[in-house]
């Protein structure tokens, strides 16, 4: 795979950071702590900004949270002001790893969901008379 340079002034772009705040906000945009920081757009968006570029970003806040869907899972989420940095930086490190991943995969990738996944099962199921199930315990709570 071809490197890319991607300069942190490109990332922490005024305008940049902006579409990343939209786009971290799209159906979130009644959530406290998504008014909060809007309320103090400016101010924010200047602190993130000097952030990136001084390498002082913190990172690690998150909230935890129970579910069950139908087991037990438990959910780690980041803070608000952590979504809009991941936006931020995914518009442009997307596409990089994407292109470094394995045809069949689906999460979180523009155009390819839960439906395209299933459609793929389906062709995969049609091909072959056997298949593996899994599901690893608290994997990604395991990674430091």
């Amino acid at each position: 795979m071809k490197r890319k340079l991607i300069p942190l002034e490109s990332i922490a772009e005024r305008d940049h950071l902006a579409w990343a705040f939209w786009r971290a906000a799209q159906g979130k945009r009644g959530r406290p702590e998504v008014q909060a920081f809007a309320k103090n757009l400016d101010e924010n968006l200047d602190r993130m900004q000097s952030e990136i570029l001084s390498g002082t970003v913190g990172v690690g806040r998150m909230h935890s949270f129970e579910i069950r869907d139908p087991k037990r899972r438990v959910i780690h989420a980041p803070c608000f002001r952590e979504r809009v940095l991941h936006h931020a930086l995914m518009a442009y490190l997307g596409p990089v790893f994407e292109r470094s991943l394995v045809a069949d995969t689906f999460a979180c990738l523009p155009g390819r969901g839960s439906w395209a996944a299933v459609l793929r099962a389906q062709q995969h199921s049609r091909s072959y008379g056997w298949f593996l199930k899994m599901d690893m315990r608290s994997y990604f709570a395991s990674i430091d």
